[in-house]
């Protein structure tokens, strides 16, 4: 079960600051639930205002994402496009599905 869930899932970095792509939720809107949210304020640097736009794409739009995924949870898409159902913290494969770094989808090792 998903425990944070966006309109899409992003593999891109913040082009300007050399970031690696990591799967991440678009942050424009967001859903999650109470767990989510304990994980999101455990995390300690995603819940606050940032001046940048670009520091703000890495630090809470994307560590918000990792954060959840770093705890054993799941993320998921809103879009059926970019749903990428399974998800779990290990095996990403990105760029699946011919989507390019948009879209990222999980296989569930095991």
């Amino acid at each position: 079960m998903p425990r944070q869930v966006g309109p899409t899932v992003n593999c891109g970095g913040v082009w300007n600051r050399n970031s690696p792509g990591v799967p991440h939720l678009q942050s424009y809107l967001l859903a999650t639930d109470a767990v989510g949210l304990g994980v999101l304020r455990a995390s300690g640097n995603v819940l606050h205002c940032l001046d940048d736009k670009h520091e703000t794409i890495l630090t809470s739009e994307m560590g918000a994402s990792t954060a959840v995924l770093q705890a054993g949870y799941n993320i998921d898409s809103l879009m059926i496009r970019y749903q990428v159902g399974g998800t779990a913290a290990g095996g990403a494969v990105c760029g699946a599905a011919g989507l390019g770094h948009e879209a990222c989808t999980y296989k569930v090792q095991g």
